[in-house]
């Protein structure tokens, strides 16, 4: 039997168990689905939900499951065959019982009457489960008291309960999976919620493809548009009507059943009867599931085309009928789910929307225009007949309605008030046509009184209308009634049904409550549109309806209940509804609007609120203002009611009865207040008046003349004037006279003004400013709009003073405990408009703050304070705070983006010139002002943080927004000071190209530095714990709220949104501490680890939370580690037991199953940072799967237990298949091993065992490809993600390679070196740096934007981004800064071809991230080569790899451009890497031919080298070139130990022999010209100035440089061949004086040695060591020789250390004067200066040896064992051997042994013999010391001392033969030499 293919929904069972494809279930599924931002970028639940077989649950969720079968092909065999041990195979590690899920499965199977594959998923979906249940369920008392200290939550969460629990058993409960029952009840509510998410996930679908539109979701690029498309069609396929109308039965007969076995308990499978909690479950489950079933029927019947059939309308009416619509009215509740209100108005909202009453009576007057046709009366001919076209349909469905009408059910009133309003139709329709018919029978009956008349007229001439039309026909079925009802019923039934629904029943008081009902259980939601088309049936119904009941206070009440949720900012993307109450059906404004502006302004507040409306809905156009402001600029008439006496009018036209009229005087809208003196008032009105040319346009009266009409002839009269104006100056106006000062109040008969008008005023001014902000130019057309507000105001005041002046009265009315009515939603309103008016005037904004008592600026109480304390709290609702903490939210993010628009350009303040502007920068608020109030605001924020966890909330949601806002802006704050480097300080004062003094600048968002430390404070005070941590753990702890089920999706997104942002805010937080100051970070991550708890509850309990936490967590971690003096306290710590088992096993899953890629690289960072944090236990159960010791195994209960499988393992099983992997998470695993490898020795173990790996990481190596020179962003983000992946590869292997040298494993040494060739190639590049491009930007952006630097916008270690487009530079603040100050220049016009400066920044980050990616892959590298250089010995394959890689360092340094940033350490990196390879190359004398090529490479960089021993001034400047000089000497070296090439041979002569053909190997001309360029610009110079900078610096001229010249020398010197290049050499360095140098050194050495540590005499020895290598070279020795060298050395100070009594030998201090001066330093310049000069020198050494009698005297008595007493003295070595002094008698022999030759052949070689003194050394004494050392080696073992730490570890090295260490042997070579010496 062929496999199954595989499927994302249930995948191979192996996999499943195994963890590598964890099943994804509907729960999670749905609950993802909700977050549509985060859901659309997740491609695993994309591939779930587009798999075949989820395609086909969703398309069925009423019956998605089928029934087990067996035999052939059944059910039972595809169970068998999953689960067949050929498929998978029980654990061996213990992971999961194979056989126990078999059993739990085939049980649900069995009990549930469910498909054995489903109850098998079902059965391993709880296996999956049980970390995170466990964890939910095993939190111990003080865990959840430290997770929730504020008891404001216990009403909302014991409200919303959620019925799993009592299954999971009791809180705080351990759960033993073990136990039979404790699983099957976990299996049977997983199968529950599986199935009703399953419901609500197909529900959602539906819904949102029914609220828009059909074409755009078809064209749409989401993948979820495209999805709901699919489910959709699959349902109610738009080109099969028939199909969708059988399927819309279909449901309506699954809500029959359900509903039946609901109140039958007998239907219910048995094994939900077997325990309360169990029924609880059940009833619970299938009240949810009606609800569902419900919605997905609502949501269908609006994807129907058309009206539906009749067939389900009677249906489902047959349903309301029989019992529901009673047991809806009553239906009871569980004591799990007790409000059952939603399911109610659900059935109310279908019920209404299958009548579909405006497509209804559509069609109805279709068919009354198709009866005044002479074809006759129909219907229009559709595909699917509807209801209304089937006569028995509505008969028997006018019959169900009029009886339930007559019970009065409150849920049947809109479908009955729907179906009074057809059958009206129908009656208005039916009527005329029956009397008319009637009539025409009774003419043609009269006509007709004879048939021979009748045939003589011919055929009658309507014939065809004499017969009964199909609406007659309805209007007689319809009139047949029930005798029960009243006589009304039958005589006109759409007459009784509206009366009686309007009237008794209360049609408008129903509708709201419907629509709060619906928006608050289904609100809210981007995927779920439940409510919306809920609330859109109801608004069509209203707009029917009008033609029933017209303009009314009920009707309007109604029409804003339902609007209501589209007012909401937060909805308006996604609630449509305003713009179809906008849409009139028959064209131009709607039927309301023109009812409400008819009644303007006798009745103010009805167009207040509709125009409020109207402004949310979407203008028809885009440019100018919105269409709700022309509407309101341009009314033409006004209604008022007049006083009762009012007679200054006259009728016009009585005759023709129109009440027409024209006024005789002037009517005053406004009038002075009465106190005022009729001169005073007078005054008022003219003033008022002035400047008003056109008295139609004016808003304060009426001139005589104006016409209109009488409205109303009781007295009061109401009139109706035509007077053209602008709505908006009356409401300015009108709103101003609310003030105290104000000289105008309204007429008396005109609207009254009070708070509520006044809150509605500015509500709706907010509204307007909100649509014209959508606008196209939307400051201007805002700024319009405030304009002709404040247009008609007196003393040229404007609305933006009369809002503040009102809204400051009402702030001192709370202070002083005087508020009045209204006075709160007065104050909302107005914290909404200036909240809104940030955006438009920003800078009127910051000064009406300053000056008011909103946030106490001036010391005094704050009245912020006073409101929600004295108000609010009690009322526990906190709209004022929620609307203050939006506006502080606002404030800050204008404060940061005018940092740079607020600030002066430097050319504007250094000009003053009398033609510049005063406005220039007149309207921009003082930095201290802005200051002042965002530290007031802060403080006040910060206060009621605090108290928001003991705040009792009566709308969650307002806590849920207000600690959102609060956290962002905290964390917006923090951002935007401590996120960006601060610029560097410079002390000096520049002078600027026009002359002016330029201070150095300082930090960008210096304005904000207050606010953000005062956040800094509060949280993480300087001692102790901030006490606003008890409010964050209070915050953290509601997010454990959206575990359950039956809260609404629109909260639990609130809460999500609420945790995610406290969490990042924390996480900002601790890494902005930790930057600054450790202390305080470690303090409060003390402190945030009390709420672990809480954290890992949250971490079990949604996917949601995981990103966020995953980084908070991570900072923590990182926080705790950050002492390293101590041990940092553990992370599970806080958590029991198995808390923490549990949580440990919930973490090593992962974000698996969903495996979002962003949440998946958090996690990862996060274990890694556990691993560097010293978290042990956690780290070993990361790397072992496993706890230490075995302390805390699975518990006898059969605990989830820790997994097997580790992180590692999971980690090096996904890089198997690195070539496929995302680069990033390539990344992210590959640190994770890097770092496992680092911390714990067995983790490299684990990894060279792993089967493929290693093999496969490296294949992918080895491909890699370097970057393109001109890369596009995405190839440069590629390569940069690409590069840092190798880095951690590199630093894996070397690990692994150092761990293979010490075992002497070779395995992956052998598989590293094929795949070198992209590392030695291009590994240490580091050539991205796009200078042009950073340059062009840097200049450009100055230009433009002379106010800040492009590195002000530059990230701080507290604000990292990785690699991309923000990963340097801030672009999202930049973007506020910038974008908002010049948008145009930031975003750019492709049409206007402007480049955008954010395209420009963004490429520049791509371009560093690239850098930095090379930088670290060239660290990792450099670590990876000096590893690899181990080997070199070894493994000669390496040697050409490690060549081409010092090549490649070399060649890179000499192509390095300095001026880039960054450039000195990839220098130094690179230099140090060349210097260890070259180092091990020549250590073990590579051969390579290339090893000679370096020399150039390595002399270029010393000669470019911008830095010497001449020029630094500092001794860091030193490093780099000291680094270069080793790698010098290194290159030099390969030319002294390889032999000499043969030379190209020239043209022969043809008669020389063969041999003398043959070419002598040379030393190249050219190196040997490059070795006399090295002693002549670095050796010579270099020594000379390290001479100099003695007397300055002591650093700037260490005894290493000069060994480091000196070595130098000595490698030239020593390369084969060299001699061709002495006389050039000997020329330079005689030319330079160097010896007088040297000399000089000499003489000074004994005064610098009392500087040095010990009085070390170490210039000394440098001195005669560089005098001993200039000596090598013959005829630099003759020139010492007569410049008198010796007798130089004699007279120094330091030389008279050798005179003193007894001489010194190498047991005395300091060791250095007899190893490096004496032993070899002096005796040795002797021999080459004798064996240079000859016999002529021999009087001067001699001399010169002589003058040390003391130390020649003690070399005779060296060896002896018997000393004299007076050289005894303090002689505690008396006989011990040691290397210098066997070199000394060796150097004393030969000396001894040349002079007595010397004078021996005097006469011979022209010198005189006597002249020669004899040297005081006994040379036959020498001999017989010596000859008894060399007798036997084993005494000579006992004597030889070491005297040097080299000596030592000579000593401890073993040596071949007969010797027992090295130092023994090269004793025994030095006593053979001097035996020679003597011929033996």
């Amino acid at each position: 039997m062929a496999p199954a293919p595989e499927t994302t929904y249930f995948p191979p069972l192996d996999k499943c168990l195994a963890g590598t494809e964890r099943l994804i279930s509907w729960k999670t599924a749905y609950r993802a689905l909700c977050d549509v931002e985060h859901a659309k970028d997740n491609t695993t639940l994309q591939h779930f939900l587009n798999d075949d077989e989820t395609i086909r649950l969703l398309s069925r969720p009423c019956g998605p499951y089928t029934r087990p079968t067996t035999g052939q092909g059944s059910t039972r065999s595809k169970f068998e065959s999953k689960t067949a041990p050929i498929q998978v195979s029980q654990s061996s590690n213990g992971d999961y019982d194979l056989e126990e899920i078999k059993r739990d499965a085939l049980w649900l199977s069995e009990q549930l009457n469910v498909d054995e594959l489903v109850a098998l998923r079902i059965a391993i979906l709880e296996w999956q489960q049980r970390a995170a249940d466990q964890l939910l369920a095993g939190t111990t008392e003080s865990d959840t008291a430290a997770a929730k200290p504020a008891e404001s939550r216990a009403s909302f969460l014991a409200s919303t309960a959620s019925f799993g629990a009592s299954l999971n058993g009791p809180p705080n409960a351990i759960l033993d999976f073990s136990r039979e029952d404790v699983r099957r009840n976990r299996i049977l509510r997983i199968h529950t919620e599986e199935r009703g998410s399953l419901l609500k996930l197909s529900a959602d679908l539906v819904s949102y493809y029914a609220s828009q539109a059909s074409a755009g979701l078809r064209t749409s690029r989401i993948w979820i548009d495209e999805l709901a498309v699919k489910v959709a069609d699959k349902q109610c396929s738009p080109l099969d009507s028939k199909a969708s109308q059988e399927y819309l039965a279909e449901c309506i007969n699954v809500i029959d059943k359900t509903l039946q076995k609901l109140h039958d308990p007998a239907q219910w499978p048995k094994v939900f009867l077997e325990s309360p909690v169990r029924e609880d479950l059940f009833a619970t489950t299938t009240l949810l599931n009606i609800g569902d079933e419900m919605r997905l029927v609502l949501a269908q019947l609006y994807t129907i085309e058309g009206v539906p059939g009749g067939f389900p309308v009677l249906r489902w009416f047959n349903i309301m009928k029989r019992e529901h619509f009673q047991h809806l009215q009553e239906l009871p509740g569980t004591p799990t789910l007790r409000d059952v209100s939603s399911i109610q108005c659900l059935a109310s909202a279908i019920s209404l929307a299958l009548l579909q009453p405006g497509k209804t009576m559509q069609l109805i007057r279709e068919a009354a225009s198709a009866a005044r046709q002479p074809e006759g009366a129909a219907y229009p001919q559709l595909r699917d007949e509807p209801y209304i076209a089937d006569d028995r349909c509505v008969e028997e469905l006018n019959t169900l309605i009029l009886l339930a009408a007559a019970e009065g059910y409150d849920y049947a009133i809109p479908a009955v008030y729907a179906w009074g309003i057809i059958i009206m139709c129908i009656r208005d329709i039916a009527v005329p046509l029956i009397t008319e018919r009637q009539r025409e029978s009774e003419v043609a009956v009269d006509e007709g009184s004879s048939d021979t008349e009748a045939a003589d007229r011919g055929p009658p001439r309507r014939e065809a209308r004499l017969q009964e039309t199909p609406l007659e026909k309805q209007w007689e079925l319809i009139q047949r009634v029930p005798s029960a009802l009243p006589r009304e019923a039958r005589t006109d039934p759409a007459k009784f049904l509206l009366a009686y629904v309007v009237g008794q029943m209360n049609v408008y008081g129903v509708i709201p409550g419907i629509s709060s009902i619906l928006s608050a259980a289904y609100g809210g939601d981007a995927i779920d549109q439940t409510a919306l088309l809920a609330r859109e049936a109801l608004l069509a119904l209203i707009k029917d309806g009008f033609e029933v009941v017209p303009y009314s206070g009920e009707v309007l009440e109604a029409l804003f209940t339902v609007l209501a949720p589209s007012l909401d900012p937060s909805n308006r993307d996604l609630d449509l509804l305003p713009n179809s109450f906008v849409l009139d059906y028959n064209g131009g404004q709607p039927y309301v609007v023109e009812q409400a502006l008819q009644r303007y302004p006798y009745e103010l507040s009805p167009l207040l609120r509709i125009m409020t409306i109207v402004a949310n809905a979407d203008s028809e156009h885009r440019a100018g203002p919105p269409d709700s402001v022309q509407l309101l600029e341009a009314l033409q008439t006004v209604t008022l009611m007049v006083p009762y006496d009012f007679r200054a009018f006259r009728l016009e036209n009585e005759e023709a009865n129109t009440n027409e009229m024209v006024l005789t005087d002037t009517l005053s809208l406004f009038v002075p207040k009465q106190a005022s003196f009729a001169g005073e008032q007078r005054l008022i009105m003219d003033r008022a008046m002035h400047g008003s040319e056109d008295p139609d346009g004016n808003i304060l009266l009426l001139p005589a003349g104006t016409t209109g009409y009488v409205i109303r002839e009781d007295r009061p009269i109401v009139l109706k004037l035509v007077h053209k104006h602008s709505a908006l100056e009356y409401l300015g106006l009108l709103l101003s006279t609310l003030l105290p000062t104000s000289p105008l109040v309204s007429a008396e008969y005109t609207a009254e003004m009070d708070r509520q008008t006044a809150s509605e005023i500015v509500v709706l001014m907010n509204a307007l400013l909100s649509a014209a902000l959508r606008q196209h130019q939307g400051a201007e057309e805002a700024k319009f709009i405030l304009g002709r507000l404040s247009n008609a105001l007196p003393n040229e005041q404007d609305i933006i003073t009369i809002v503040a002046d009102i809204f400051e009265m009402q702030l001192l009315a709370h202070l002083d405990q005087a508020a009045q009515d209204g006075s709160l939603d007065l104050l909302v309103a107005g914290a909404e408009l200036l909240s809104t008016l940030v955006k438009v005037s920003p800078e009127r904004v910051w000064s009406i703050l300053s000056r008011g008592s909103l946030l106490g600026t001036h010391g005094g109480a704050s009245a912020l304070a006073a409101v929600v304390g004295g108000t609010e709290v009690q009322l526990g609702q906190f709209r004022f705070l929620a609307a203050c903490t939006r506006l502080y939210s606002r404030m800050v993010d204008d404060a940061i983006a005018g940092l740079v628009r607020r600030k002066p350009r430097a050319s504007v303040a250094s000009r003053n010139s009398r033609f510049d502007s005063p406005m220039q920068s007149a309207d921009l608020t003082p930095e201290r002002t802005m200051r002042d109030v965002l530290t007031a605001y802060q403080r006040v924020m910060l206060d009621g943080y605090q108290n928001l966890a003991g705040w009792r909330f009566s709308g969650m949601d307002e806590k849920q927004e207000i600690a959102e806002t609060m956290a962002r802006s905290f964390d917006v704050l923090l951002r935007s000071t401590y996120g960006l480097e601060a610029p560097v300080v410079k002390l000096a004062v520049k002078e600027s190209e026009d002359g002016t003094a330029k201070k150095s600048r300082e930090r960008m968002a210096s304005l904000l530095m207050p606010a953000a430390g005062m956040v800094v404070q509060a949280f993480a005070p300087e001692a102790g714990i901030g006490s606003l941590l008890d409010s964050v753990a209070g915050i953290l702890g509601d997010g454990t709220a959206v575990g359950d089920d039956l809260l609404p999706t629109s909260h639990r997104l609130l809460l999500t949104r609420q945790v995610n942002a406290t969490s990042a805010f924390l996480a900002g937080l601790l890494r902005t501490l930790r930057t600054t100051e450790a202390q305080r970070a470690r303090n409060l991550a003390t402190g945030l680890l009390k709420t672990m708890p809480a954290l890992a509850t949250l971490f079990a309990t949604d996917h949601a939370y995981r990103h966020e936490l995953s980084i908070l967590l991570h900072e923590l971690v990182d926080t705790l580690a950050s002492d390293e003096t101590s041990d940092p306290p553990s992370l599970l710590g806080p958590l029991g037991p198995e808390a923490a088992k549990s949580f440990l096993a919930l973490v090593s899953q992962l974000d698996r199953p969903l495996c979002d890629v962003s949440s998946e690289l958090s996690m990862w960072t996060f274990l890694t940072a556990v691993l560097k944090g010293r978290q042990q236990w956690f780290a070993i159960y990361l790397l072992t799967g496993t706890l230490p010791k075995s302390r805390l195994k699975d518990s006898s209960t059969g605990g989830n237990g820790a997994h097997k499988k580790s992180s590692l393992t999971h980690a090096l099983d996904e890089l198997a298949d690195i070539s496929a992997m995302n680069p990033r998470r390539a990344a992210a695993m590959l640190h994770f091993v890097a770092v496992a490898q680092k911390v714990w020795v067995w983790a490299t173990v684990t990894v060279r065992s792993h089967p493929v790996f290693l093999k496969n990481a490296l294949a992918w190596l080895d491909v890699l490809q370097a970057p393109p020179r001109s890369a596009n962003i995405a190839e440069a983000l590629i390569s940069a993600n690409e590069h840092q992946t190798a880095a951690y590869l590199c630093n894996i292997l070397a690990v692994n390679l150092h761990a293979g040298l010490e075992t002497g494993d070779k395995t992956v040494l052998k598989m590293v070196v094929p795949k070198l060739g992209f590392l030695a190639e291009h590994g240490v590049t580091v050539n991205a740096y796009n200078r042009s491009l950073h340059r062009r930007l840097a200049e450009n952006l100055a230009r433009k934007f002379p106010q800040c630097d492009l590195a002000d916008f530059q990230r701080s270690g507290a604000n990292a981004a990785p690699y991309g487009k923000t990963f340097r530079y801030d672009t999202e603040l930049a973007g506020i800064v910038l974008g908002g100050h010049e948008q145009l220049a930031w975003y750019g016009d492709e049409e206007l071809r402007i480049e955008a400066y954010k395209a420009e920044v963004e490429r520049a980050n791509v371009n560093l991230s690239l850098v930095d990616a090379q930088r670290t892959l060239l660290d990792a590298w450099k670590t990876l080569a000096t590893t690899l250089a181990e080997f070199v010995d070894a493994e000669p394959a390496l040697q050409p790899a490690l060549v081409q890689a010092t090549q490649a360092c070399l060649r890179a340094n000499v192509d390095a451009r300095l001026d880039e940033p960054g450039t000195a350490e990839v220098l130094q990196t690179r230099a140090e890497m060349a210097f260890v390879l070259l180092s091990k190359l020549v250590g073990v004398k590579a051969k390579e031919a290339v090893m000679k090529e370096l020399l150039p490479a390595a002399w270029n960089l010393v000669r470019t080298s911008p830095v010497d021993y001449d020029v630094a001034t500092a001794p860091e400047d030193l490093l780099y070139y000291r680094t270069l000089l080793q790698i010098l000497y290194l290159a030099i070296r390969p030319h002294c130990y390889m032999p000499l090439l043969a030379s190209p041979p020239a043209a022969r002569d043809g008669r020389a022999t063969e041999t003398e053909q043959e070419p002598k190997p040379t030393l190249p001309v050219a190196v040997a010209g490059c070795l006399v360029e090295i002693v002549d610009k670095t050796i010579v110079p270099g020594f000379r100035a390290l001479c100099a900078n003695l007397h300055t610096d002591l650093q700037l001229a260490l005894p290493s440089d000069f060994a480091l010249i000196n070595a130098l020398l000595q490698a030239v010197l020593s390369v084969k061949g060299i001699h061709i290049a002495h006389i050039q050499i000997a020329e330079a360095i005689s030319r330079s004086a160097i010896v007088r140098s040297a000399l000089s050194l000499y003489s000074w050495s004994d005064q610098l040695a009392e500087a040095m540590i010990g009085q070390d005499p170490i210039y000394g020895e440098v001195a005669i060591t560089f005098l001993l290598t200039l000596s090598s070279l013959r005829p630099l020795a003759e020139q010492m020789a007569l410049d008198g060298v010796l007798t130089q050395l004699s007279s120094a100070n330091l030389s008279n250390y050798f005179r003193k009594p007894g001489g010194k030998g190498p047991f005395d201090e300091p060791a250095r004067m007899f190893a490096g001066i004496w032993s070899e330093g002096f005796l040795p310049l002797c021999l080459n200066l004798l064996d240079a000069v000859g016999p002529p020198m021999a009087g001067e050494v001699a001399a010169f040896l002589n003058s040390f009698p003391e130390q020649l005297g003690r070399a005779e008595d060296a060896f002896k064992t018997e000393v004299p007493g007076y050289r005894r003295n303090n002689k505690p070595h008396v006989g011990d051997v040691s290397l210098g002094l066997v070199r000394e008698v060796r150097s004393l022999v030969m000396i001894g042994l040349i002079l007595r030759h010397d004078i021996a052949r005097g006469a011979a070689e022209g010198v005189d013999a006597a002249a020669i003194p004899v040297l005081a050394y006994d040379l036959a004494n020498a001999k017989d010391e010596v000859e008894k050392l060399a007798r036997t080696q084993r005494s000579l073992a006992d004597k030889v001392v070491a005297t040097s730490e080299r000596e030592a570890v000579w000593a401890r090295t073993g040596a071949g033969g007969a010797s027992d260490s090295l130092l023994l042997a090269m004793v025994v070579e030095e006593v053979k030499r001097t035996l020679r010496c003597f011929g033996e």
